[in-house]
Order: structure tokens, then C-alpha cells, then sequence
């Protein structure tokens, strides 16, 4: 049997056992914690043309696109500007905050859906039935109202589950607009155009409540608490906070939660989002509090680029062999206590110690509901997942697993899985939030 044939039918056995898998957990009482942000998200129907506008508008002429350098703050359409050319030519994804609220309503139509990956994520898992528990920062009613599902689980004042068509606050929601942009696609300024290689997005963010993230204390003690229900916890969203004491409270309380729920449940997962990790003059607080605390830290391959970068641990994208050492040499830098994984297009890579779950199971339940979220745009059901099973294993990826698989001894710390191949994907928002749901439901069980 070919590593192709082998990886294919495990994709398939995964799926099989889905409905199943969940649930044993829906019997159990067995939960994942996604924590900590949600808002509410204005996509935008931008396509090329419109994009070419906005540039043209906002750029002056004479400029050398290709060393344009955005801000990290949005306070003109030319910042905006400025900010969708670099990113979008090169297919990269990006985030910045929003200081001037007055520049972009009415520009682009757009449609609601929530945003955060906390929210995103329990969103995936409950598409497919997984009932999962989550912190929201924003819990106004419009992103209550798109968040109303039954798997969906918050705590209550009272410390007792709920749902959020019972949930109770009433602030305003906040607003983060998602411009996407498409592969192969021509964008023009006003003496130069280019073609983007990679489809994705970026984030404009207001950041009128995540810029300091209360945290929920019935949420922190309910962890703490039902810990042995509790299979694993997200950690993500704190890179929101612009203030360095803020930051430094808010990482203290989160290291001491994942502190006491590892007391009492040594086998949970303490998984910390690394897209938060990436650059930022804030990031050593949270590197200082939150690495010693953190069981696997997980990534995309930009966030990897920006990270090993900054702690200047070579490695090439393009070479599996360079990656795994990079993996190796940040775990053992920084103390990750399991192990490190990288999700992309192509593949998912773990590099570490066992796992306490089928840690396979979790990349191929996190690969295909974000192929289904790009064919579809919104959480998938079972149904769809499994439709992706039509599409090819990406070529990148077997020929990454056929290496692995060649020499057992030299990577027998590494377990990689192929991802289904979507060259053109309909939709960018929420992939790497859909893997992140997706990964969680192999913990526990």
C-alpha cells in the first residue's frame, strides 16, 4: 500500500468513526474550553475591481508597491491601503486595529458572521455536533444571536451551563471588518497591478472590548472546577490587549487557571494558539507567563515564519527536514512541555511527546472541517466534512509523509497527516479557527 493509499484511507476511518466519536463524548459529559475572545465579523463581498478602486483612490502615484510597509494601526483609507497591498501580494493574512471607525462603513457590502478564534472554533465543533464550552469577550446580542446552538456552551453567573439564547448581557457588539482576497486574481493601483498568489484576508479590528479582555471568573472556576470534563483549553485572543499592565494581569490569571486545571487533570491539554505569539514588543509577557504552563503550542506556516525569525532558528518553508528542527530546537528553548505542531494547507505536523489522544484523529477532524469551510463558507455539518473526502491529498503532504514514513527512527518524535487539497478556496475566514475546533474533539477520550 502506497503512503498516498495509507493516508487516504486513514482520512476515511476517521470519518467513519466521526458520529461516534462525538457521541461518546456528548455521553461522557466531555467538553473542550476555547477562551478568550469573540466579536462580531463585517465581511466584505470585495472582489478585484474593488480592491483596485480602494488603491487607486487612496495611493498616490510613483509608488514602489513592493516596499510598502503597513502600520499596525488603521487611521486612513491610505493606511488601509497601504496594509491591503503588502499583505495581499504576497497571499499573506494580517490583523490591525481600526482607529478611525468613520472609513469604512458603506465602502464594501458585507455580511455578518462571528469572529474570534474562542468563537470560531466552538462554532466548528458544534456544526458537527460536538457540544464544546467557550469564554466570550463580546457577548452583545447580535453575536449571541449567531452563535444560538445548543452544543454551544457558557457559563453562567451562577456557575451552571447555558446557552447564549439564555445568555445575559446587552452590551454593543464589536465589529471587526474581513477583506478577502483570492488567488490568481489582478489588482491594480494606479502605475503598477500584480497577481495574488495566495487567497486570504485581512482583519481590520475596532477593538473597543478586546483591547483589555475581561475575563469571566465563572469561567475560570468552572475549568477549575469540572476539570476531568474538561478534555483540553484553547489559549488565544489575549494579543488584543494594547496595555502592557493590562496584559500583565491577564496573562497571571490565565497561567494560574492552566496552572489548577493541570493539578486536577494532568491528562488535559493546554494548547496555546501561537497566532498571538507573532512579533509584537508585548509578546515577552505573554512568552514569560504562559510558556511554562502550555502542554503544545500550535501554529500556521506564517506564524512559524515570523516566529522562528524573531527568535532566529533557521528553517525554510519549503523543507520539511528544516521545519521539524525548528520545532525541536523553540520546544526545547522555551519549555513547551509535549510538544509543537504546524498547520497549513498541505499538511498538519506534530513534533514531540505522546499525546494524550490520537493526535492523527484531531489533524484530519481539523483539516477537512476547514476544507469544508472554505467550500462553504460557514461551520459545516458531518455531511460536508465528509464531502471532502472527493478531493485529492495534497501532493506537498504525501511526499512530506513519505519521507517520515522512510525513516521511523529519524522522526520518531514526528507524526505528520496530509491535508485535502483546495487550490481555489471560496473562502479565507476562520480556516485556521475551524482546525483549531477540529484538533480539540481527539483530547480525552
Amino acid at each position: 500500500m502506497t503512503v498516498y493509499e495509507k493516508m487516504d484511507r486513514l482520512h476515511r476511518e476517521v470519518l467513519d468513526h466521526m458520529e461516534e466519536r462525538i457521541r461518546e463524548r456528548t455521553e461522557k459529559g466531555l467538553l473542550p474550553a476555547f477562551g478568550y475572545t469573540s466579536d462580531l465579523d463585517l465581511v466584505c463581498k470585495a472582489g478585484a475591481e474593488d480592491l483596485s478602486k480602494l488603491l487607486c483612490e487612496a495611493l498616490p502615484e510613483g509608488l514602489d508597491y513592493k516596499e510598502l510597509r503597513p502600520k499596525a494601526e488603521v487611521n486612513s483609507l491610505e493606511d488601509l491601503a497601504v496594509a491591503l497591498v503588502y499583505y495581499s501580494s504576497r497571499g499573506l493574512g494580517g490583523e490591525l486595529m481600526l482607529e478611525n471607525p468613520s472609513i469604512l462603513p458603506g465602502r464594501f457590502p458585507t455580511h455578518e458572521a462571528i469572529g474570534g478564534s474562542a468563537a470560531q472554533a466552538v462554532l466548528a465543533c458544534a456544526a458537527v455536533g460536538c457540544p464544546a464550552l467557550v469564554h466570550l469577550s463580546d457577548g452583545s446580542p447580535a453575536v449571541r444571536k449567531l452563535m444560538a446552538r445548543d452544543e454551544v456552551k457558557l457559563v453562567a453567573l451562577d456557575g451552571t451551563l447555558t446557552t447564549p439564547a439564555d445568555y445575559y448581557e446587552m452590551q454593543d457588539a464589536e465589529t471587526h471588518w474581513i477583506l478577502q482576497y483570492q488567488r490568481g486574481a489582478t489588482v491594480h493601483g494606479r502605475d503598477f497591478s500584480y497577481e495574488i498568489p495566495l487567497s486570504n484576508r485581512l482583519i481590520v479590528a475596532e477593538n473597543t472590548i478586546n483591547r483589555l479582555v475581561l475575563l469571566r471568573q465563572e469561567y475560570l472556576r468552572y475549568i477549575e472546577e469540572h476539570a476531568a470534563q474538561v478534555t483540553s483549553q484553547l489559549i488565544s485572543g489575549y494579543n488584543a490587549i494594547r496595555d502592557t499592565e493590562n496584559l500583565r494581569d491577564r496573562v497571571a490569571t490565565i497561567a494560574e487557571n492552566m496552572r489548577r486545571y493541570h493539578e486536577a487533570n494532568p491528562s488535559g491539554i493546554r494548547y496555546l494558539e501561537g497566532g498571538h505569539i507573532v512579533g509584537e514588543e508585548l509578546d515577552q509577557i505573554a512568552m514569560d507567563g504562559l510558556f511554562p504552563v502550555a502542554d503544545m503550542m500550535a501554529m500556521n506556516e506564517e506564524e512559524a515564519d515570523v516566529i522562528f525569525g524573531r527568535d532566529g532558528i533557521a528553517h525554510d518553508l519549503s523543507d520539511i527536514d528544516s521545519m521539524i528542527e525548528g520545532l525541536r530546537t523553540f520546544r526545547k528553548n522555551n519549555g513547551i512541555r509535549l510538544g509543537m505542531l504546524i498547520h497549513s494547507k498541505d499538511y498538519a505536523l506534530y513534533v514531540g511527546d505522546e499525546l494524550p489522544g490520537d493526535i492523527r484523529e484531531g489533524m484530519v477532524y481539523g483539516h477537512t472541517m476547514a476544507a469544508a469551510r472554505a467550500t462553504y463558507g460557514t461551520p459545516a455539518d458531518i455531511s460536508q466534512v465528509r464531502e471532502m473526502l472527493e478531493l485529492p491529498l495534497s501532493p506537498v503532504g504525501v511526499a512530506f509523509a513519505e519521507k517520515i514514513e522512510a525513516d521511523p527512527e529519524k522522526y520518531k518524535d514526528v507524526i505528520l497527516v496530509p491535508s485535502r487539497l483546495i487550490e481555489r478556496p471560496k473562502y479565507t475566514v476562520g480556516l485556521g479557527d475551524t482546525f483549531l475546533g477540529g484538533i480539540q474533539m481527539c483530547f480525552g477520550l
